[in-house]
């Protein structure tokens, strides 16, 4: 296919459209349509300051002052209230714990009184004081020759007694049986201590103190019987325990010493 070229002179001249003047040129702009406005472009985001939260007070303690007693007048009421409490409970555990030596916590509705079993006897009651709590079964026994009061008990399984006697020459005469019921006590019931001449547990009363032993009866099958005797000095009085050697005390002497060391 051949190419036509045509002279410069023969094109036409471009035609050039120059906008008019004045109100023309306005009416002509505003009939082309507004573009809108770019957006703006994102600066750079100012820095974060970030404010501390607020802290709040610490509570201050309030200190409340309470108007305070007199220490005079508190160490007062102590005294009052110690000489009360003294005076009411150590007067009661006083009563108590001291139990008249007449009474018997043994006794029962229409027995004798331990004043009766003896006979008021100030210095018989003084060796039976430590023993009347325990003791049951209180009566008055027969008195022997050269006894003028006698009351025996039980304490423990133990056959208690206690003597006033006629006379201390009367009760010189039973204690020298006693003593010799010690020597025998050396082949019937082994073990017995030696003559002593001590105190009792409550140091009440002191005197000599016998371990002695008998044979109970006549016969072979006899029982030995073993006991603990003391008394009280000049006065005219005694007491001792005994019982059974085998069949009561286990053929030992610790019962007999256990309840003279706890109640005499």
């Amino acid at each position: 296919m051949a190419t036509v070229v045509l002279p410069a002179a023969a094109l036409p001249p471009p035609t050039v459209v120059v906008p008019p003047r004045g109100p023309g040129r306005l009416a002509l702009t505003a009939e082309l349509p507004a573009l809108p406005a770019p957006p703006p472009r994102p600066g750079p985001r100012p820095p974060t300051i970030e404010r501390p939260l607020p802290v709040s007070p610490a509570p201050q303690s309030v200190t409340v002052r309470r108007r305070g007693r007199p220490a005079s007048r508190i160490l007062l009421g102590l005294l009052v209230g110690l000489l009360v409490g003294f005076l009411v409970f150590g007067a009661a555990g006083y009563r108590a714990g001291t139990r008249s030596p007449t009474a018997n916590a043994g006794q029962g509705p229409g027995q004798p009184s331990t004043v009766e079993l003896l006979g008021g006897d100030a210095a018989l009651a003084t060796l039976a004081t430590a023993w009347v709590p325990a003791a049951t079964g209180c009566a008055a026994a027969t008195a022997a020759r050269g006894e003028q009061t006698h009351a025996s008990c039980e304490v423990g399984g133990l056959s208690l007694h206690f003597v006033r006697f006629e006379s201390v020459a009367e009760r010189d005469g039973a204690r020298q049986a006693r003593r010799q019921g010690h020597d025998d006590a050396q082949r019937l019931a082994p073990g017995a201590t030696q003559l002593l001449r001590r105190p009792s547990a409550s140091h009440r009363t002191r005197g000599e103190y016998i371990e002695f032993a008998y044979v109970s009866g006549d016969g072979a099958g006899a029982p030995i019987v073993a006991g603990a005797w003391w008394d009280n000095g000049d006065e005219p009085v005694a007491a001792w325990v005994e019982a059974p050697w085998v069949k009561r005390l286990g053929s030992s002497w610790t019962p007999v010493r256990d309840a003279w060391n706890r109640y005499s």
